[in-house]
């Protein structure tokens, strides 16, 4: 809506044509089509501080395949919260102090517990709502996210039994979760590039503070991956880290000054979206609805930016 847009634009100062260009494939009162059983849910945590509008191409294309996709905005955490009411909740220093590795694993915690109450309201829906009713598939639920969204994701699979498989893009793995996560998971990482002095110096930090995050986020990956009944970890070639938001790679050929290789990655948009969502399908098809998928297998020829890291 119109207010939306707006509510986004003062709160991130962007130029209005960023959110009017994306587009949702929106019905107001859709009849709903039945599926015996119900549809296998995903829940899905944007990347901290990310508007969820960010990611609407990659979460279309995963529910055009046979999923419902259940967004969870994290109020106060996030730049900006649009309520139905048309209420805006923007983010406070109690929603975004990561200052400390305590501090940040309690916003970890919230961002759980808030996916957890997502689950619980859906399953109140699937009970008796008068249009969702019978729609949710509650028996093989799924949960994915982008870098901190994709560590409550982990999480979340990791304490509550409903989740049966998680994904985490191109995020470090906080938490619990970073000392294993026994059910399925995916972590795919954005292409690794190797940074000059200067290019360190630009942003303000260090080679030798970059060397220490660096392998922090590496060793988050291993730990997690380490207990899992199904690891993959993969990289993407051409990628970094805004490209998993879907949307802003879109928008390179849109705004190419704004949005530029640097900020959004070298990959094609549209082929960076293909190639995230298909194997986020893969993934999912195979460990929520045993419907194994040859993407899982090994390197494919139809996806060469593809490569799976073995520890």
């Amino acid at each position: 809506t119109e207010a939306e847009n707006a509510a986004y634009n003062t709160s991130l100062m962007m130029p209005p044509i960023i959110f009017e260009s994306i587009k949702g494939h929106l019905y107001v009162d859709a009849p709903l089509l039945p599926r015996e059983g119900g549809y296998p849910v995903l829940l899905f945590s944007p990347g901290f501080g990310s508007p969820i509008r960010f990611y609407s191409a990659l979460l279309t294309e995963v529910a055009s395949r046979g999923f419902i996709v259940a967004v969870v905005d994290h109020p106060y955490s996030q730049t900006a919260t649009v309520f139905p009411d048309g209420s805006v909740v923007n983010v406070n220093a109690a929603g975004s102090d990561m200052s400390s590795a305590d501090l940040r694993d309690a916003l970890l915690n919230v961002w759980v517990e808030d996916t957890q109450s997502a689950l619980d309201y859906l399953t109140e829906l699937d009970a008796a709502d008068e249009v969702l009713a019978e729609a949710f598939d509650l028996d093989h639920v799924g949960a994915f996210g982008h870098s901190f969204g994709g560590a409550t994701a982990a999480n979340a699979s990791l304490v509550d039994e409903r989740v049966l498989a998680a994904i985490n893009l191109d995020g470090s793995v906080f938490g619990p979760a970073g000392e294993g996560v026994t059910k399925p998971l995916m972590i795919i990482i954005s292409e690794l590039v190797e940074y000059t002095d200067e290019q360190l110096a630009a942003v303000g930090i260090t080679r030798e503070e970059f060397e220490v995050s660096f392998a922090e986020h590496m060793d988050s990956i291993t730990g997690a991956l380490s207990e899992s009944s199904a690891p993959y970890q993969l990289a993407i070639t051409g990628t970094v880290h805004s490209t998993y938001s879907s949307d802003i790679a879109l928008m390179r050929a849109l705004l190419p000054d704004v949005f530029t290789a640097e900020l959004v990655g070298a990959i094609d948009g549209e082929r960076a979206n293909q190639i995230i969502s298909d194997y986020t399908v893969a993934f999912f098809e195979t460990h929520l609805l045993d419907q194994p998928s040859a993407l899982l297998e090994g390197e494919s020829p139809d996806y060469p930016e593809v490569e799976f890291i073995e520890e």
